[in-house]
């Protein structure tokens, strides 16, 4: 018997919201395109559209936050690539899949935690499971300067175009 996906199985949720306190280390962003619709923080100073606003038919602008839906995630990698500017949340299984390559070949910086990171429920509370690792794309030198303060607090690794910066 062929196992699902994890996405098709039945205790999956599409709603991982990120640690408001990895935002504020990579921050500030101008825009988050797939915020929850009860999003207990906020996750860009100007633009929070969540699946009712339709994320990916309105303007992306200025500095890009992205912790897309795990479904049709290529759509979302192909709007992001165009901003930029900003960071993509993806899973770290999936570095093999067009989305992942799509926003790696136009990246500036890869960074690499060390660990799992935590996911919060839109009640604000954490989810107690650390399904997958996770990897951070930034498009701009901006992005690298905010993934080397993160990486102060989560460790793990940076891979900067074709170099690896292991950190202080």
């Amino acid at each position: 018997m062929k196992s699902q996906p994890y996405s098709d199985q039945k205790n999956w949720s599409n709603t991982y919201l990120t640690d408001p306190k990895l935002l504020e280390l990579l921050g500030p962003f101008d825009t988050d395109p797939c915020v929850h619709t009860e999003m207990p923080w906020r996750t860009a100073t100007t633009n929070m559209y969540n699946i009712n606003d339709d994320g990916l038919s309105r303007n992306w602008e200025g500095r890009v936050f992205m912790n897309p839906p795990y479904r049709n995630v290529l759509q979302w990698a192909k709007k992001f690539i165009d901003s930029r500017d900003g960071i993509a949340l993806l899973n770290g299984r999936s570095t093999e899949t067009k989305a992942t390559q799509l926003i790696m070949e136009r990246s500036v910086a890869i960074w690499f935690p060390k660990g799992r990171l935590s996911f919060f429920k839109p009640d604000g509370t954490p989810w107690h499971q650390k399904w997958f690792p996770s990897l951070l794309i930034g498009l701009s030198n901006m992005d690298l300067e905010s993934f080397k303060t993160a990486q102060k607090v989560y460790g793990g690794m940076i891979y900067i175009k074709g170099e690896a910066y292991v950190g202080s």
